[in-house]
């Protein structure tokens, strides 16, 4: 599950301001963040986000190095309406394997994200929201190989049965009071849906069960 931020040394924003209001504090302690960026550019909106966001690290918890881009949308506004930017980051930390190649991980839960309208024509940070882990003590490089992983996991599988496990993907999760890094793995061959994947620690090999809905 995604843990109590407070108890695991992470920072949770959630910050929002209304041009014209009194100022919401936090972020925003001088009212809405200008960005200076091209007010129709996508891509020129997330540079100056992630300026922003290095410029103040210590305020967000993390830089943007460990910052993965999820997505930064215009939606252009009607009537009234302003036209709006969503953006919208994960955490993640870098995981090596012992063929020396390494990977991103997504950190399970963890997000950025940030509200920007254009008010005549400048891009303007409305809301911030986060919940990120910038003291996570977790352990990601693999001792094993896939394939070993895999062989692992499938000690959890009753056998004979015609189940098999699919791989889905490397992620960083909170199991057993713990953060973890792990393989996931969707169990296939069943009549009907589990509700249950079966996850690997690739630091030690040690498989065991999670929620679907959790990770």
């Amino acid at each position: 599950t995604t843990p109590n931020s407070a108890l695991v040394g992470g920072i949770e924003i959630n910050a929002f301001d209304i041009p014209g209001a009194k100022t919401a504090g936090g972020i925003f302690d001088a009212g809405p963040v200008l960005l200076h960026a091209d007010p129709n550019s996508e891509a020129d909106v997330e540079r100056a986000l992630r300026e922003m966001v290095d410029a103040d690290a210590a305020k967000y918890g993390v830089s943007t190095s460990e910052l993965q881009t999820a997505h930064v949308r215009r939606v252009e506004g009607k009537a009234t309406q302003a036209d709006t930017f969503y953006a919208y980051f994960t955490q993640q930390r870098r995981s090596a394997n012992p063929d020396g190649t390494s990977q991103r991980v997504e950190i399970s839960g963890s997000y950025l994200s940030f509200v920007v309208k254009v008010v005549k024509n400048q891009p303007l940070v409305m809301a911030a929201m986060s919940r990120l882990y910038p003291t996570l003590a977790v352990k990601t490089t693999a001792s094993m190989s896939d394939a070993e992983l895999k062989a692992r996991a499938e000690q959890k599988l009753p056998q004979g049965i015609g189940i098999e496990l699919v791989f889905l993907e490397r992620k960083i999760i909170y199991h057993d009071g713990s953060w973890k890094t792990v393989n996931l793995y969707d169990i296939d061959g069943l009549p009907q849906a589990v509700g249950v994947r079966v996850a690997v620690d690739v630091a030690t090999g040690h498989p065991s069960h999670a929620d679907a809905s959790q990770c």
